[in-house]
């Protein structure tokens, strides 16, 4: 007996604890997944569509050249229950902008008491952090919440199928790519009221009935089966290229997205429906261009971020740094390490010619705890003190000039010869003023990098920021151009042009770089007259 019940303590004292622990995992995970479906993110500064979602829920805007009229507060009716829009995610993929952009019409025109977006599999996660839309969503959209769909024949072209999965059959459903153009939430109650009372003596059953009725928001280039659904309210939306047809368009409440969105198309292109969306997105149908601030402009420095193994300027350094003033026509360059450069080639800067170069300590990047260091440290820089910021490699082939400089931010797309889904942002150099929204934004999201996805790129952060606030930067291709160097050779990347036609060049070496000044004007390239020209001067 003695030893049985030792046995049973052993077992106890085993089992109890693995019991507890396995417990605590299961809870665990189970509060990371609610975590997951909420926004991984938190910037420090709101951007300027929070605005847009508040003030659309209050009724304070107005978009009256669109038919976007201002609507006045909408009046509870009774034995309406409150209004639910649900956006069905029938994909395994990204959630884009042409996503971001039906969510938002629903926003402004629907002033939902709860959006649900109902998922089949939970949108893609992007590792290098570009698409961003649903979590500017999460952040910026209170009333939102993600749930799981329990059947996913939800997701199927029927629409009585959809209806018999949700015990909450009230309020609008969403499903495809369509966008409200003129569609009010007292319009849908009033449609649904006239629906019931077609069918017989509006009384108190029938107000019951108003209350089950669903109203389905579908695309009409997708084969929805619409036929013989009771108590339910089908809106179908012609497609943009119908809708907008200049020769002879189709007046419409929304309209179907059949084709994919481009943002650099959405922000520049002078047609109805770009006008449209950049009302809908950013408040104005103009074009949007970089703000210009007169009096914050861009200084005329720039400031080297140098690595932390990088204490002994190299051939390339020096020339970089010569190049900002003889080219560059730069009033002074800061050299940022964290200790003070030195070597034949510092030493040649500073004694021999003579030039406007000074040090700034900076604390060992090693010891930062985020995932970006050096550009978190640029960043913050430039937003202390304005400028132009690069990292040693950027050699100037012409001044800036200063009309270009009254702009609060410049950056430079990137170039590629293979058709991109996306726009890249180049972010090697950033000329930017004191106090610039963009830099801030920037600077916020490239500080939190390290708790969400690890593979983040920032020429994707940088990118995204400028759909959000397009107003806040400008894209100039003469910033840089892009030049891959091997040995004795370099040319240039992708699609980048000539460095001639831009005001700066990157030599980004692959493998050993030369060694001494000679052996730099030895490398054959585009830029190689620039580069021997700057040593002899």
């Amino acid at each position: 007996m003695w030893r049985e019940k030792k046995l049973v303590k052993a077992i106890a004292s085993v089992a109890v604890p693995s019991l507890l622990l396995g417990l605590l995992a299961f809870q665990f995970q189970r509060y990371h997944n609610i975590i997951n479906l909420r926004n991984p993110y938190v910037l420090e500064q709101l951007t300027a569509t929070s605005d847009f979602v508040w003030n659309s829920l209050s009724g304070d805007t107005s978009f009256s050249q669109f038919k976007m009229e201002e609507r006045h507060q909408e009046v509870p009716i009774e034995n309406v229950p409150s209004f639910t829009v649900h956006y069905l995610w029938c994909i395994d993929g990204h959630f884009e902008l042409n996503h971001y952009l039906t969510v938002m019409s629903a926003i402004y025109f629907f002033k939902p008491d709860e959006l649900i977006i109902h998922y089949r599999m939970k949108p893609r996660e992007d590792p290098e952090g570009y698409w961003r839309w649903l979590e500017d969503l999460q952040r910026d959209v209170i009333m939102l919440s993600l749930k799981p769909l329990k059947d996913a024949s939800s997701c199927h072209y029927d629409l009585k199928k959809v209806g018999s999965d949700f015990s909450d059959h009230t309020g609008v459903f969403m499903l495809g790519d369509v966008v409200i153009t003129n569609l009010s939430r007292s319009d849908i109650v009033h449609t649904v009221s006239r629906s019931v009372q077609e069918k017989s003596k509006f009384n108190v059953e029938e107000k019951e009935k108003i209350n089950k009725h669903q109203f389905f928001v579908v695309s009409s280039i997708e084969p929805y089966q619409i036929m013989d659904i009771d108590e339910h309210v089908v809106l179908r939306c012609p497609s943009v290229t119908d809708a907008y047809n200049p020769k002879q368009p189709i007046p419409a409440n929304c309209v179907s997205l059949n084709k994919y969105l481009h943002s650099e198309e959405i922000l520049q292109l002078n047609t109805t429906f770009n006008r449209f969306v950049r009302k809908l997105l950013f408040g104005s149908e103009n074009a949007a261009q970089g703000e210009k601030h007169a009096l914050t402009q861009i200084p005329n420095t720039v400031h080297v971020i140098l690595q932390d193994k990088e204490t002994e300027l190299t051939p390339l350094h020096y020339v970089s740094i010569k190049s900002a003033f003889l080219k560059g026509k730069l009033d002074c360059v800061y050299i940022h390490a964290p200790q003070e450069p030195f070597g034949e080639m510092w030493n040649r800067l500073r004694n021999e010619d003579n030039l406007n170069v000074k040090y700034v300590h900076a604390e060992a990047f090693a010891h930062v705890d985020v995932k970006h260091p050096y550009m978190m440290y640029a960043l913050y820089n430039l937003l202390q003190h304005g400028g132009i910021f690069h990292f040693g490699d950027v050699v100037f082939v012409s001044p800036i000039p200063e009309e270009t400089r009254s702009f609060a931010a410049i950056v430079s797309p990137h170039y590629s010869k293979y058709r991109l889904r996306h726009r890249s942002i180049n972010t090697d150099i950033i000329a930017a003023s004191r106090g610039s929204d963009f830099v801030k934004a920037m600077l916020a999201m490239v500080r939190q990098e390290k708790s969400t996805f690890p593979g983040v790129r920032v020429d994707d952060i940088a990118s995204h920021i400028v759909e959000q606030i397009p107003e806040s930067v400008v894209l100039d291709g003469r910033l840089t151009s892009h030049q891959v160097c091997q040995e004795t050779l370099c040319e240039l990347e992708g699609g980048h042009g000539p460095p001639h036609q831009a005001y700066t060049t990157r030599l980004r070496w692959q493998g050993k770089q030369p060694k001494s000044l000679d052996e730099l004007k030895q490398v054959h390239g585009a830029s190689r007259s620039d580069i021997t020209a700057i040593i002899d001067a």
